[in-house]
């Protein structure tokens, strides 16, 4: 059975809390990714129609224009949600393809030193 033998140092503190947290941020990065693509796959569903009082319409709007309005502007709001929710799913696999490599790099120094410290 193997032993863990090495004293805690600073460097293996270190290696260890940097390997935390990049775990962390991947673990992260992927489940924004997750809910991100839930919200591009199916979309919450659009408001219903705005109602337009009269006090509201500027004037010499008939209702008809305000409501072509309304759908317009709701259109425009989907389209943003959208784009921001492509944005959010690239942003988390960025994060994830940041931290991944920093992970590796720092749990093979790890290894490196159980191998070192075998006895």
């Amino acid at each position: 059975m193997f032993a863990f033998t090495l004293t805690p140092t600073v460097r293996n503190v270190y290696l260890y809390a940097v390997c935390f947290a990049t775990l962390l941020m991947m673990v992260i990065g992927l489940i924004q990714a997750a809910d991100g693509l839930f919200g591009v796959i199916y979309p919450p569903p659009p408001p219903d129609t705005p109602i337009f009082w009269e006090k509201e319409m500027p004037s010499g709007t008939t209702l008809e224009q305000a409501q072509e309005q309304g759908r317009l502007n709701m259109e425009a709001q989907q389209k943003r949600d959208h784009y921001y929710q492509v944005r959010r799913i690239v942003e988390s696999l960025i994060m994830c393809f940041v931290a991944l490599p920093i992970y590796l790099y720092h749990w093979r120094k790890i290894k490196e030193d159980l191998v070192v410290a075998k006895p």
